[in-house]
């Protein structure tokens, strides 16, 4: 069953693998049960069933002897409740990655990035902000020029437009090339122009956008 669960992944036929991963998991043993559950959840995870996905990282938390497989369990048990809207679920995970010695600073920068979002998704905006300001120091990554944007958004809530305006330039200075996430900030900019009544800066500066 674990050869044939093996053989359907490398088909590519996933929803057939899974469903012999899931007959190694209930009826085999060793070592066989262990891979079994590492690649149910992937695979789970690669077909967006994100209930699967978590409950299969939990349970090979729980009953992995491999350490390896613990720390790639904690990583998915963090990704999986995050896109399956387990917020506390998420932040508790992302809180298990951060702890964690043995993970890459690169996968703690998603933890931080995925505490923070679980943050806003659950109301404590001021607790998510603190975390966006550290990921922000960095603009060199999505996450970074992400949590900038989410910055410049929350200064124009607050009508900070001159705050914007700084926080626009700054981010455009820094030559990141994350070019996404700033032209949505160069959009709020043209927002806060709008407001402020400045509109040949506004168009301008939408026009830039456009422009590329």
């Amino acid at each position: 069953e674990f050869y044939i669960a093996d053989s359907y992944k490398n088909l590519g036929k996933y929803e057939q693998a899974c469903d012999c991963y899931e007959k190694v998991i209930a009826e085999g043993s060793g070592s066989f049960v262990e891979l079994s559950m590492l690649n149910f959840s992937d695979l789970s995870y690669k077909l967006e069933r994100w209930d699967d996905a978590f409950g299969g990282y939990s349970a090979l938390y729980a009953s992995a002897r491999l350490e390896n497989n613990k720390i790639l369990a904690i990583e998915g048990m963090m990704r999986s409740a995050f896109k399956g809207h387990k917020w506390d679920e998420a932040i508790r995970n992302a809180d298990r990655v951060l702890f964690e010695s043995r993970i890459s600073d690169t996968v703690k920068r998603e933890a931080e990035y995925i505490k923070s979002k679980s943050f806003m998704a659950t109301s404590r905006r001021s607790e998510a902000l603190v975390i966006m300001e550290k990921l922000a120091a960095d603009l060199t990554d999505a996450y970074g020029a992400e949590a900038a944007y989410i910055l410049i958004l929350d200064s124009y809530d607050k009508a900070e437009f001159e705050e914007v305006e700084n926080k626009v330039y700054a981010f455009a200075d820094a030559g990141s090339g994350q070019t996404y996430w700033l032209a949505k900030s160069f959009i709020v900019l043209g927002d806060s122009f709008v407001d402020r009544d400045e509109l040949a800066q506004a168009k301008a500066t939408f026009e830039s956008v456009r422009d590329g």
